[in-house]
């Protein structure tokens, strides 16, 4: 039987449901991506001087490098995977499509995304085990 997963992802954390014979398995993956404002900086020290700007390029590749690590855990985990179901309510789904792109995971692995609210732990677990049942591919 073919392996497959169905991964429900947002930026704060991804739930893994691994689909055997059946059977859900489930793992929670958090992520490490800080969600910081840039703030307004601060006044220089002389009267009516200009403000000291704050780095939004450092934020931002601070943001990327937290992504790239939290989709590479995800990564490690569904390596030996056959199928893969992608579904959640932010854009993270499609950055993480993008990352997979760029392994050149989707070459050897069908991979579905589907656009999802923020659902219980159990609908999740419905839609990935209804998914998958009737989704079956004979290889």
């Amino acid at each position: 039987m073919q392996k497959q997963v169905g991964i429900w992802l947002d930026k704060r954390q991804a739930d893994l449901f691994f689909h055997e014979e059946g059977e859900i398995i489930y793992k929670k993956i958090q992520s490490n991506i800080s969600e910081n404002k840039i703030g307004g900086g601060s006044r220089s020290s002389t009267p009516y001087g200009p403000m000291i700007n704050t780095s939004e390029s450092k934020l931002l590749n601070k943001k990327n490098a937290q992504a790239t690590d939290y989709f590479q855990k995800i990564f490690n985990d569904i390596l030996s995977v056959h199928e893969v179901l992608l579904f959640g309510p932010s854009t993270t789904k499609i950055a993480f499509l993008n990352f997979l792109e760029k392994k050149h995971f989707l070459e050897k692995t069908k991979v579905t995304v589907k656009v999802s609210d923020s659902i219980s732990l159990n609908q999740k677990k419905a839609k990935v085990l209804s998914f998958f049942m009737t989704n079956q591919t004979t290889d």
